[in-house]
This record gives C-alpha cells, structure tokens and sequence, in this order.
C-alpha cells in the first residue's frame, strides 16, 4: 500500500519513506477535443518546463498505446528535456486503471527491475522515444499522465 503524507507524520509514525514529492504541474490543452488528444504540445511544455526545467533522469510514462496521445507525450518530452532521459511503460503490464504510474514510479526509485512491454524493442521512428529495460537507478523522477480531453499533469518524485 502507498499512503501519501506529509512527511513530518510519517517519520513520527515510523514508517519508511520511499519517496518525497518534488513539484507538481497541470496543464489544459485547448487544442484537444472532448474525447482526443490535441497538437499543443508547445503549450504544455512551456506549463511543464516552469514546474520542472531540465533535472529529471527518468520518466514514468502513462503512454497508452494511443498514437496520438503517445506522440503528443513524445514531443513534449523531447520540447522539455532535449536529451530525453529513460522512459518506462507501466501501463503495458498493469493497464490503465491498475494505479500502475504511481506503483511503477515508486519502484523505480526503489531500483526495481523494468521489462520492455511486448513489440516495443525497436523505438518508433516518428516518436524518437526508447524505451529501456533493466534495473533503474535514479533519485528524481517524472511522473507523467495525459488524458483525452486536454488533461495533463505531471508529479516530480525524488529519493528521500
């Protein structure tokens, strides 16, 4: 189970922590449709990069295997971060409502082992994202979720 507190409370309860919440950004894009993505990836980078700049060394992607919703994330990834770090896929193997994000990306600051969903050992050209299997080894993370509809937010999680 992951509990969300503050931090005083957990240390007075002795519980261990596996991660602190570094910043948090939404943003809308006005470009989507009610039920598609849209093409403001500029305009969501831009609400990005204030909350984030450049310090992240993995991303926990909620890509879903919609091509539109997973191109948008790619160029917006590649619009904040011009060396996109390594991208891991929860979704592949926990579904969309399986809290997978979340989970995937307090694994992966724990050190966690990631396979690569099926089919995706080649990266695709048109998005220019690799996704990379193996141990992570990081102390800052993006937490990233997109929705149909223009939603979009993002959670920076960090070592303790």
């Amino acid at each position: 189970m992951l509990v969300l507190e503050r931090e005083d409370h957990a240390r007075a309860r002795g519980a261990r922590i596996l991660a602190r919440v570094g910043s948090g950004v939404r943003a809308f894009d006005p470009s989507a449709s009610r039920v598609g993505h849209g093409t403001g990836s500029e305009h969501l980078a831009e609400s990005m990069h204030q909350g984030f700049g450049e310090q992240l060394d993995t991303v926990v992607s909620a890509a879903s295997g919609a091509r539109r919703g997973d191109a948008l994330e790619a160029e917006l990834l590649r619009h904040v971060l011009p060396n996109v770090p390594r991208v891991l896929t929860p979704k592949a193997v926990t579904g969309e409502f399986g809290g997978g994000t979340l989970a995937a990306a307090m694994l992966a600051l724990g050190g966690s082992d990631f396979a690569l969903p099926e089919g995706c050992g080649q990266p695709d050209p048109t998005l220019n994202i690799r996704m990379q299997p193996g141990p992570v080894v990081t102390n800052r993370l993006l937490c990233s979720a997109h929705g149909a509809g223009g939603v979009s937010s993002w959670i920076m999680l960090e070592q303790p």
